[in-house]
């Protein structure tokens, strides 16, 4: 079981969104996680080019937009790790930092 599980919700968020994936996807191998993208009824190109460059990742597409909490809370659902966290489109992760974020929790 993976320890820790991020969700991220995405709604119009375009390149940012790219960002911040491949950042995940830079620092994957640190600490092995569970990554979903919850989209909220985009209607950018910005999760047909995520699917694309990032498809090891799991999506969720809305129908219509959610909205920030209820999009996350879907993530919760699924979610089997001991940690989960919420991160914006526009965040990038560099090394260290989860490792870090999950020592220190436990």
């Amino acid at each position: 079981m993976k320890r820790l599980t991020i969700s991220i919700v995405n709604y119009n968020a375009g390149g940012y969104l790219l960002s911040c994936l491949a950042s995940l996807e830079k620092v994957s191998k640190e600490l092995p996680s569970d990554v979903f993208i919850v989209d909220n009824a985009s209607t950018d190109e910005s999760l047909i080019l995520a699917k694309e460059k990032f498809p090891k990742f799991s999506y969720i597409e809305n129908k219509e937009n959610l909205g920030f909490g209820k999009a996350h809370n879907l993530v919760l659902k699924k979610s089997k790790s001991q940690y989960v966290l919420t991160l914006n489109p526009d965040c990038e992760i560099f090394p260290g930092v989860l490792s870090y974020l999950v020592d220190f929790m436990d």
